[in-house]
């Protein structure tokens, strides 16, 4: 299985952790460095620091890029403003999920992120949907990597680590003025999608990953792995696709309405999603 940027970098430079390590939504990375609990407990009263390796990015370029991905997707993408994001269902014509991801507008592109887990699926649907389209998806996950930061005192580590910030919206993106040698210069950091709590994740390129890890560390946050971070999801209530959420499932039974857009128009298996609102 894939090993993350980071989970390499950690073993490359031997300091003896993270102690466990384990297979979470697609890749190998950190499962623990301590106690699951305080690592958990680091995410709801301080910073956790946390691998995001595991996720997996296609860039779709071309100039029908947007009402393409407009009408695969359950939100609307046509109206999406420039460095921001939406969370989205891909469905078959029945209405069924085959999977669930983040499309920002990049301006020049969109970005599509999802678990490394339902990468195949989503482009193997992507491809047989272009047909006379002017869109071209790229595989970009090996050109970036990325590290998230949760709990009530994610802003100041960022700020102590030299990445400063302006006040976001969830799922919007910015390039941040970097005043720190965590070698992250060109890094994006992006708000997560929780409106109540601020958490952030940095997009940067796999070779940066290990300085900013150590900066962030010595900013004063906590390394979390993915058990602890699997716990917060599920008392966030955060469905994950392949657990949670199954190929069978209907938009609606998932609870995401968060995903639906009941104004944008056609995309494959509307029909299905407005016969359910409707009724």
């Amino acid at each position: 299985m894939f090993r993350t940027p980071l989970r390499e970098a950690l073993c490359t430079q031997k300091e003896g952790q993270p102690v466990r390590e384990g297979d979470y939504r697609g890749a190998t990375t950190a499962a623990g460095f301590a106690d699951p609990q305080m690592e958990f407990s680091a995410l709801l009263n301080g910073c956790g620091v946390y691998d995001l390796g595991f996720r997996a990015r296609l860039s779709l370029t071309g100039g029908d890029r947007v009402r393409w991905m407009n009408g695969m997707v359950t939100n609307n993408i046509r109206d999406l403003a420039a460095s921001c994001g939406v969370y989205a269902f891909l469905l078959n014509p029945q209405g069924r999920i085959l999977g669930d991801m983040n499309v920002y507008n990049q301006g020049d592109a969109l970005l599509v992120e999802s678990d490394r887990s339902q990468l195949e699926k989503i482009v193997a649907t992507f491809d047989h949907y272009i047909i006379m389209d002017d869109v071209e998806v790229k595989d970009i996950s090996e050109q970036q990597t990325t590290v998230g930061l949760a709990g009530p005192k994610s802003r100041a580590i960022l700020n102590a680590a030299g990445i400063e910030v302006p006040e976001l919206q969830p799922l919007q993106t910015v390039t941040p003025q970097c005043h720190c040698d965590c070698g992250c210069v060109e890094c994006t950091v992006v708000r997560e999608e929780d409106a109540e709590r601020e958490s952030f994740e940095i997009w940067l390129a796999p070779k940066d990953v290990h300085k900013t890890w150590q900066t962030l560390l010595a900013a004063g946050a906590t390394p979390v792995g993915s058990e602890a971070l699997e716990m917060q999801r599920i008392v966030a209530g955060i469905p994950l696709y392949g657990v949670d959420i199954r190929e069978r499932d209907l938009p609606q039974e998932t609870g995401q309405m968060r995903a639906l857009n009941f104004n944008k128009g056609c995309y494959v298996g509307q029909e299905i999603v407005e016969r359910i609102r409707s009724r």
